[in-house]
C-alpha cells in the first residue's frame, strides 16, 4: 500500500462472502512502513470467511510501525483447506490482530508472527460462540501456528450464556504464542481475559490450585492477577466470576 499511515478496510456480504482468497493465485497485501489499520469483514448468509484459500497463498505482512488488524467473518476468521495457506505478518513495532471468527485448517496453513521488536497483542473475539467452540478458543490452539505474541486477549465480551472452560493445555498452547518461533521456549505470552459483568471463566481443569495476587492495569482496564502453584498466570478483568 505503501509508507506513512494507512487505513484499509474491506466489507464484503451476501450468501457466500470471502474477504481475501487465494483460491486462483496467490495474494499479497503489504501495508508498509507506518501506524497502519487494516479491517477486513466478511460477512455471508451462508459462509464468509476474512481469508481463504485452498490452493495457493494469502499473505499480509503489516511492515514496521504500530499497526492494527482485524480479519471478521461470519463464519471463519482464516480458512484453509487443501493446499491452501494463510500467512500474517505483523513486523517490528506494537502491533494488535483481532480474530473474530473461527480458524480452520492446520498448523502449517494458518500462521501468525508477531515479528521481532515490541510488545504485540493477538485479541480472540469469544462472545457468539457455542460451548465446543469455546473449548477450541475458536480453534487458535489446534489450527493455527502463533509466534511472538507477547500478550493474548481472550475477549468475552457481550457473552452472557456458556462460561469459558480453560484446561490445562489451552494455556500451555496460549503460553506458546510469545515464543519466537512455534513450539521452541522462549518468552511466555501474557494472558489476559476481558469482559463485561455477564461473563464467567472456569479454570478448575487445569493444574494446580489458583490464588489472586494483586492487580494490573492494561489498556486502562484494571485485572486482577491470579497465579497457580504451577508457576502460571492469569490476568483476568475484575468485572469477570471466576470460577
Amino acid at each position: 500500500v505503501g509508507e506513512g499511515e494507512v487505513s484499509v478496510a474491506v466489507s464484503v456480504s451476501g450468501i457466500n462472502a470471502v474477504g481475501m482468497t487465494g483460491d486462483e493465485r496467490d495474494s499479497f497485501l503489504m501495508l508498509g512502513g507506518g501506524n497502519d489499520s487494516l479491517e477486513i469483514s466478511a460477512l455471508g448468509s451462508e459462509y464468509g470467511s476474512a481469508l481463504t484459500s485452498s490452493v495457493n497463498i494469502n499473505t499480509i505482512d503489516a511492515g514496521d510501525g504500530n499497526d492494527a488488524i482485524l480479519l471478521r467473518g461470519s463464519e471463519y476468521a482464516l480458512d484453509a483447506s487443501g493446499t491452501g495457506l494463510n500467512l500474517i505478518l505483523l513486523g517490528e513495532g506494537d502491533d494488535t490482530i483481532t480474530l473474530d471468527g473461527f480458524l480452520r485448517g492446520t498448523a502449517d496453513q494458518n500462521s501468525i508472527d508477531g515479528g521481532v521488536g515490541g510488545r504485540d497483542e493477538l485479541r480472540l473475539a469469544l462472545d457468539g460462540t457455542s460451548e465446543d467452540d469455546m473449548m477450541m478458543l475458536n480453534g487458535l490452539t489446534a489450527n493455527a501456528s502463533i509466534a511472538n505474541m507477547e500478550n493474548i486477549v481472550l475477549d468475552l465480551f457481550g457473552r452472557t450464556e456458556d462460561p469459558l472452560e480453560l484446561t490445562q493445555e489451552h494455556l500451555n498452547n496460549l503460553y506458546k504464542s510469545g515464543w519466537g518461533q512455534p513450539n521452541e521456549q522462549g518468552t511466555d505470552s501474557d494472558i489476559y481475559v476481558y469482559g463485561t459483568d455477564y461473563e464467567t471463566l472456569d479454570i478448575s481443569g487445569t493444574d494446580g490450585s489458583w490464588q489472586q495476587s494483586g492487580t494490573a492495569e492494561y489498556q486502562g482496564v484494571t485485572y486482577d492477577h491470579w497465579i497457580s502453584d504451577a508457576n502460571q498466570d492469569l490476568f483476568v478483568a475484575q468485572t469477570i466470576l471466576v470460577i
